[in-house]
């Protein structure tokens, strides 16, 4: 079985990584898929544009390599799934479209780049990493997403046996056949279905 995990939000702590660029002790939660609309966040990050050159500024400094795990039991569990005999694939969209064929295109071969080896520093045994926007790209049996706008499309492309893992920001989310932040939980539901 193929089973596809995203990154931040669901292996790797957003919120404290945004939080240690913008030099702050933590940001909570955001209560909105979109940061710069997110109560707290709106006074760091006021706008789409302020999000999106932060991101950019953090990528290319190489920042990703300092990510924190939400939780340890995220790499024993996916690497259990993988020793039950499971393809991982990690699927993120940590690319810019808008930087393809400009002089700071090598942003993007660093996101890349230092995404490989933080999956490699955490120890995680994965089958298969992509950089897309569409994480039904990956084909997969079983999809841990976070993201409202990535279930919805998920939901469209006909995915099934999609897990919402848990925020703040995507409590409303519809859909999913599993709402679960707890690792063993997830393991549990993903091998019943392999049954």
């Amino acid at each position: 079985m193929r089973i596809m995990t995203d990154i931040d939000g669901c292996l790797g702590d957003f919120n404290r990584l945004f939080a240690d660029y913008l030099k702050l002790d933590s940001l909570p939660d955001p209560d909105r898929d979109n940061y710069w609309e997110a109560s707290v966040w709106r006074q760091y990050i006021p706008d789409s544009k302020a999000f999106l050159q932060a991101y950019v500024d953090l990528v290319s400094n190489g920042k990703y390599l300092d990510e924190q795990l939400i939780s340890p039991a995220a790499v024993e569990t996916l690497n259990r799934l993988h020793d039950d005999g499971h393809e991982i694939i990690v699927a993120t969209d940590r690319k810019f479209s808008f930087l393809v064929g400009t002089d700071r295109e090598w942003i993007n071969d660093r996101a890349e780049e230092d995404t490989r080896t933080w999956l490699d520093k955490i120890g995680l045994k994965y089958d298969q990493l992509l950089l897309t926007p569409r994480k039904s790209d990956a084909s997969a049996n079983v999809y841990i997403e976070d993201s409202p706008t990535n279930i919805a499309r998920l939901i469209e492309d006909g995915a099934e046996n999609i897990i919402l893992y848990s925020h703040a920001y995507n409590r409303n989310v519809v859909g999913a056949s599993l709402d679960s932040c707890d690792w063993d939980e997830i393991y549990q539901y993903i091998t019943s279905i392999t049954k």
